[in-house]
């Protein structure tokens, strides 16, 4: 009979760590968190994006974002205006502070040159009217038994982007 005991607490454990911060109440996970996309890019040549100093050139620190796998987020409820925003001053603050911040958004192609710059302080323009976002949310289980709401605000690109450009 010990021995059954002590095989069930043996196989119990790893359950009870991972759950752990169930136990203690502490969760990680913010309840909220927002996330942009660009559905549509590759139909515009966009493969790549980033944030620059600078309209025309990309900083070259680091490599650039994949426009399929940039998962930007930010915790709370944003739309996708308040997010670029969000994630422009965070990017502002993590490089040199002496910058006020970088405050272009370069969508490139595979060769890095710049398709499209979205200037994040020019709020004319049209990246900034919110009716051209759309958001989705889903919830999902966090930490055991707490729930996380997501929202997801994508961007499609049209023709008028670009034009707006030249």
């Amino acid at each position: 009979m010990n021995k059954i005991k002590f095989v069930l607490m043996v196989l119990s454990i790893p359950l009870l760590a991972s759950c752990g911060k169930c136990i203690s109440g502490y969760c990680e996970e913010s309840p909220q968190e927002s996330k942009i996309y660009f559905r549509n890019a590759q139909k515009y040549g966009i493969s790549l994006a980033d944030f620059s100093l600078s309209k025309e050139h990309p900083l070259t620190e680091h490599d650039c974002f994949s426009i399929e796998e940039i998962n930007w987020r930010t915790f709370f409820r944003h739309n996708g205006v308040e997010v670029l925003k969000e994630i422009e001053q965070r990017f502002a603050n993590e490089r040199d502070p002496a910058v006020h911040g970088e405050h272009f958004l370069l969508f490139m192609n595979s060769n890095k040159e710049v398709v499209l710059a979205w200037d994040l302080r020019d709020t004319t323009q049209r990246w900034a009217d919110e009716s051209l976002w759309t958001m989705d949310s889903s919830t999902r289980v966090v930490c055991c038994d707490h729930i996380q709401t997501q929202y997801f605000n994508v961007y499609r690109f049209t023709d008028e982007d670009f034009e707006a450009q030249q």
